[in-house]
């Protein structure tokens, strides 16, 4: 059976027993209600398996859809862990991808959203409806992401919900079902019931969570919309002159309504819970009612009316009531009590006596009234009721009553007549009447059978009226006002309608929810209870303004039911002298942001100004929006200096400064330094500038800087006396330098002819030499050669000492120099097994320095390192630039040196050896020559050494020297 129902490609529900004997539970098969198969089909229509679904409970929604939604879960699982298990894959010779076809298929047929997660809450899957109707995305970029990953669909606050959710149910290793809020792809916010369960692998453990999700908005709805009209129904009733009781099959009482208190003196805690028959009816009426109450349970009769019986009161009084009985059954039809309503007619059985004293009133009365004898024919009639009918009395004395009514009529009038005759008593109900020419209205039509004591005649004596306007009015009304609620529950502000008293007599869904309060309690309360005393007297204010003028805008704290204290915007208006309306939008969130504003910007403001240091603060334009003291002090000759360009502030130029840090960091993002000198004074100003970018905090966009800028004046005055030091010192040595000069152009000279001499030797030019001569030749030679570079080191040294150097300046690439320079020295160190690793930005710009010397600084730094460093280790450069300078860095990975030969390091001729006793292969005048270089275009070099970590050269030179 199953296989043909896959095989047509249906959805079918039908009768548990008609497939009883296709599975194996036969108890599990006793309780359901219907069975459900789903074909599940491939792409090309092709049916290829079916799924089974169970139901319960057919006429509980939720329940049903609850047991659905379970089995869904529960089969998905079993479906994940057999794609899981390649061996029964492989049996069945279904391949992976068909298995995960069939996968999504089974998911996307389910009417609900389906998810599944792994243990660590990663989402591996959905079914379309999910992505749609939750995310509102794509599966595809929902999927391997967590709850947190997903922030724009899942609100943080619900996403911790559903964790704490998915971590109780991992622990436990159970189901899961709870109710909660979801935000949908669409922004509404609606109540959802989940259904989970983790699954295993293939080795029993927990793998992950599947779980579906069922809307149960509309559920809730209807419960709350029940619960207004359960309330609705007890007002309506209190407010009925009709007793009004619901009793249990054995006569105890389940409600009663206002009425019922009054006529027996007792209030509704003390007549609910007791038995009706033992407690509120005369000794001598016992059996009859319970009669009466056993036939109607019984099933006997649906309804049984117009029966009388006395009630005791509390004083023993009794008062006659005439009873309309039905038969209460719940939703499986059984029978689980009586619904009694009554008329106290106590007062109008004793005025029927007097119903002949009053006909010559009631002949010209504006109601209809008219006797009839049991048959039903009319024996007097009113001028209203024959009127009305579009007769004159005269036209219908003596006619059947049938002749007000058409046929499909007069079978509710002749039950009724017939009711009232059979049960001797007073009736009253709405009856449908025909015009003569044929139009239909209704009329509330009141009799009782009276007897004639005289001669003891019985007839029927009828009032009524017609009530097609009373109809009509209420119809209306209930329209109008079905209206008004609709729009007051769908407003998004909270809305209140209150008397003129300040109490509440309306309020919708949304005020609700603003205060925390049910409905029930809102229209128990007074305005000013929701108030803080601190804002009473600002309450009372607008609330008598709102009286006088008619309207009112006012915004005040209110307290919600758990306390908490909030900020309402409340635009109220009247209505008339007995109601006003009130719309009230909840505006903590932004009164909150507003104070947190004030308080950041007087922190701010408080931060700055405590800042001795100068601080400015620019827009993306460059605009100053904001300076402390100390820059309004530096540059008070161009104060104000809010809304100036920085560069008209700080530099009186009309365009930005060549480089500038402030165009640099809003490029790169990155903080920018500088040196810049202040306004023309009487004595020159220098400030050191840093730079940070100022970034949008939600899209990280740079939006501007701000600037800290420190007075270094003090600090450049020392460097300026430092250098007129060192020119000093270099005057002493000028004439060790010249005297070193000539020295070294005759030591050249007289090397040169070394040099030549031992050349023409090594080349035979004066006969063969042996072997042991030839090496000795190459020994003079090297050593000469070693000896010239010597020479022309100290040249250089005297040069530079003896004021004899120049730059050549020029703009060049320092990335290309370097690479020259390591392509270079690379058989070097591949000799010495020393490898060479570099740190080196993409980018620099070209700089403007002297070329060759810097060349030769770099190259003597480089050789330096790898000389200082074991076998099979390495040397590291990197170099970093900004907008005014350039850093050079080499670290080599030998034992260090100490730190007394520190001191000495960069002496010329200075015996300096590393703590492993290795000494440079020049005298130190490699290193004494880098840093002359270095220091003639301005910069520094400095040097660390730590032990057993080696030693770290840095120098850095302007982009432009001094």
């Amino acid at each position: 059976m199953q296989a043909k129902l896959v095989e047509e490609g249906k959805i079918r529900y039908m009768p548990p027993e008609e497939i009883a004997g296709t599975l194996k539970d036969k108890e599990y098969i006793k309780e359901m209600k219907t069975i459900g198969i789903i074909p599940i089909k491939k792409e090309d229509g092709e049916v290829i398996a079916s799924f089974v679904v169970s139901s319960f409970n057919p006429e509980g929604i939720a329940e049903d859809t609850k047991i659905v939604l379970e089995s869904i879960a529960s089969q998905i699982g079993n479906l994940i862990l057999r794609v899981k298990s390649e061996n029964e894959l492989e049996e069945k010779k279904i391949s992976l991808d068909e298995r995960a076809k069939f996968l999504k298929k089974l998911i996307d047929t389910i009417p609900g959203p389906i998810f599944y997660k792994d243990i660590n809450g990663v989402y591996k899957g959905f079914n379309k409806i999910f992505c749609k109707e939750i995310l509102g995305i794509p599966c595809e970029k929902a999927v391997n992401h967590t709850l947190f990953e997903l922030a724009e669909q899942i609100p943080p606050e619900l996403a911790e919900i559903y964790h704490e959710h998915d971590m109780e149910l991992i622990k436990k290793q159970r189901k899961q079902v709870y109710e909660t809020k979801v935000r949908c792809a669409d922004g509404e916010n609606k109540e959802f019931r989940f259904y989970k369960a983790t699954y295993n692998d293939r080795d029993g453990n927990v793998a992950g969570i599947i779980g579906s999700m069922l809307d149960i908005s509309d559920l809730k709805a209807k419960e709350k919309e029940l619960r207004e009209e359960k309330k609705k129904t007890g007002e309506c009733l209190d407010a009925a002159e009709v007793i009004f009781v619901v009793l249990d099959p054995e006569g105890n009482v389940l409600f009663s309504n206002l009425k019922t208190s009054e006529i027996l003196g007792y209030p509704e805690e003390e007549i609910v819970g007791k038995n009706w028959v033992d407690n509120f009816i005369p000794s001598r009426n016992k059996a009859h009612v319970r009669q009466i109450i056993n036939e109607i349970v019984s099933g006997k009769e649906e309804i049984v009316q117009g029966y009388q019986n006395p009630v005791l009161n509390i004083s023993n009084k009794e008062f006659v009531i005439e009873w309309h009985n039905s038969v209460l059954r719940n939703d499986k039809g059984e029978i689980t009590g009586i619904i009694a309503s009554g008329i106290d007619v106590t007062e109008r059985k004793l005025a029927q006596k007097e119903i002949r004293k009053f006909k010559n009133i009631v002949d010209r009365a504006n109601y209809g009234s008219l006797l009839l004898d049991l048959d039903g024919n009319i024996t007097y009639i009113n001028d209203y009721f024959a009127n009305i009918h579009g007769y004159t009395p005269e036209e219908v004395i003596g006619k059947d009553i049938s002749i007000f009514h058409n046929k499909n009529q007069l079978e509710e009038t002749y039950r009724f007549r017939n009711k009232l005759i059979e049960d001797s008593d007073y009736k009253h109900r709405e009856i449908w009447h025909t015009h003569k020419d044929g139009t239909e209205f209704p009329m509330l039509m009141e009799a009782v059978v009276h007897e004639d004591k005289q001669d003891s005649d019985r007839y029927i004596a009828a009032t009524g009226i017609d009530i097609t306007d009373m109809k009509n009015t209420e119809n209306a009304l209930r329209e109008s006002e079905a209206k008004f609620r609709n729009y007051i529950n769908k407003a998004p502000d909270g809305v209140f309608v209150a008397d003129e008293n300040g109490d509440y007599v309306e309020v919708n869904t949304e005020a609700c929810e603003t205060t925390g309060y049910s409905k029930e309690e809102l229209l128990s309360m007074n305005l000013i209870d929701l108030i803080p005393p601190d804002n009473h007297e600002k309450v009372i204010e607008g609330f008598e303004t709102l009286v006088k003028k008619g309207y009112v805008d006012v915004e005040f704290n209110f307290l919600r039911k758990d306390g908490s204290r909030r900020w309402w915007r409340v635009t109220s208006t009247k209505l008339s002298d007995t109601r006003y309306l009130g719309f009230t939008k909840d505006t903590t969130e932004s009164k909150l942001m507003e104070e947190a504003l004030i308080k950041n910007k007087l922190f701010l403001n408080s931060i700055i100004e405590s800042i001795k240091d100068g601080v400015s603060i620019l827009d993306a334009d460059m605009n100053i929006v904001r300076v402390n003291d100390a820059m309004n002090k530096w540059y008070e000759k161009n104060t104000p200096l809010e809304g100036k360009k920085c560069y008209e502030a700080y530099h009186d130029r009309d365009s930005p400064c060549t480089p500038c840090p402030v165009i640099r960091c809003m490029e790169t993002g990155e903080t920018e330094r500088n040196i810049v000198q202040g306004l023309p004074d009487p004595e020159p100003q220098w400030f050191e500038l840093l730079a940070y970018p100022l970034k949008d905090s939600t899209t990280g966009e740079i939006t501007g800087t701000v600037e800290f800028v420190k007075d270094i004046t003090d600090h450049k005055r020392a460097e300026a006396e430092l250098a007129e030091a060192r020119l000093h010192g270099r005057e002493v040595s000028k004439t060790n330098s010249e005297l070193k000069a000539n020295l070294g152009h005759e030591l050249r000279t007289s090397l040169g002819n070394i040099i030549g001499f031992t050349q023409m030797l090594h080349n035979n030019i004066y006969g063969r030499l042996n072997p042991k001569q030839q090496k000795h030749i190459q020994g003079i030679q090297k050593s000469a050669e070693h000896l010239m570079n010597l020479i022309d080191d100290i040249l250089e040294i005297s040069d530079v000492e003896a004021g004899k150097m120049e730059l050549n300046i020029e703009m060049f690439s320092i990335i290309e120099l370097l690479n020259e320079i390591l392509i270079f020295l690379k058989p070097f160190a591949e000799d010495r097994n020393v490898e060479i690793t570099t740190d080196i930005p993409e980018y620099i710009p070209e700089i403007n320095v002297d070329k060759a010397k810097i060349k030769q600084a770099i190259y003597n730094l480089i050789i330096n390192a790898i000389h200082f460093t074991p076998e099979g280790r390495n040397v590291h450069i990197s170099m970093e630039y900004s907008s005014y300078d350039l850093k050079f860095e080499v670290n080599d990975s030998g034992i260090g040196i100490s730190p007394t030969q520190l001191e000495e390091l960069f002496r010329p001729f200075k015996e300096i050896y590393s703590e492993s006793g290795v000494k440079p292969p020049d005298s130190n005048l490699g290193l004494s020559l880098a840093k002359e270089y270095i220091e003639l275009h301005g910069g520094e070099i400095e040097v660390e050494s730590e032990s057993g970590a080696g030693n770290s050269f840095v120098f850095t030179i302007p982009i432009q020297p001094f």
